[in-house]
């Protein structure tokens, strides 16, 4: 069912006087009509049976009462031959417009909401950026761990090895691999790991993000 009606502006004093001067079951069938044009958004089939049962009425009876309604105005036939009446279809269409509304406006606020994240990711890649570049200019002005004579240096190297894949989730790669669209990520890795090995820069404080921001401002404006 397109349109579903949850809510409905009620006018009880213009009900109560326009109900009063009907009869008992002319006020019955006509709350029924009201009641199925609001359930379904839209003027019913004119249908005596499926409303007389509605009310308890026999088809015939209900017929009678709804020639009635006819005649006094309370409900129209429309040229397909549907039941309508006026101002069920005015509150209609107003709860449509306001659908209308609260739905621009929602695509509105999630288009925003989308703007500042990806202002908010843009400044987080720029710190990060700012923050490579201070840490490797550190690193340069440190004077290398001075190695004693008959030292083995093997497990110095071995232990400075840094490989960024440990440090990386799956989610991570992805990511990694959405900055730098082409590129082998694995290859990457092995760049990114010889400028830390090699002294420079430091390692990351945050690995997964300054990892997925360095692919970014790597491969800025090349190709694989």
């Amino acid at each position: 069912m397109a349109n579903k009606i949850f809510r409905i502006d009620w006018y009880p004093q213009t009900a109560y006087a326009d109900l009063s001067k009907l009869e008992y079951t002319e006020s019955a069938v006509l709350m029924q009509i009201i009641n199925l044009i609001y359930i379904d958004a839209k003027p019913i089939d004119n249908n005596p049976s499926h409303i007389g049962k509605s009310c308890n009425m026999r088809p015939s009876k209900c017929k009678k009462v709804m020639n009635s309604l006819i005649h006094k105005g309370c409900i129209t036939l429309t040229d397909d031959n549907k039941i309508s009446q006026k101002r069920c279809m005015q509150e209609i269409n107003a709860v449509k417009e306001r659908q209308q509304k609260s739905s621009k406006s929602g695509q509105k606020g999630a288009e925003s909401r989308w703007v500042f994240k990806q202002n908010q990711l843009d400044e987080n890649d720029d710190v990060i950026f700012i923050d490579m570049a201070r840490t490797s200019m550190k690193y340069q002005n440190q004077k290398p761990i001075p190695i004693s004579k008959g030292m083995s240096t093997v497990g110095v190297v071995e232990k400075s090895q840094f490989k960024i894949e440990y440090l990386l989730s799956e989610e991570n790669i992805l990511s990694a691999k959405r900055n730098a669209p082409g590129w082998d990520i694995y290859k990457l890795m092995r760049v990114y790991d010889e400028g830390i090995n090699s002294g420079e820069r430091l390692k990351p404080y945050s690995p997964n993000s300054a990892f997925i921001a360095w692919c970014k401002s790597y491969t800025k404006g090349l190709r694989p």
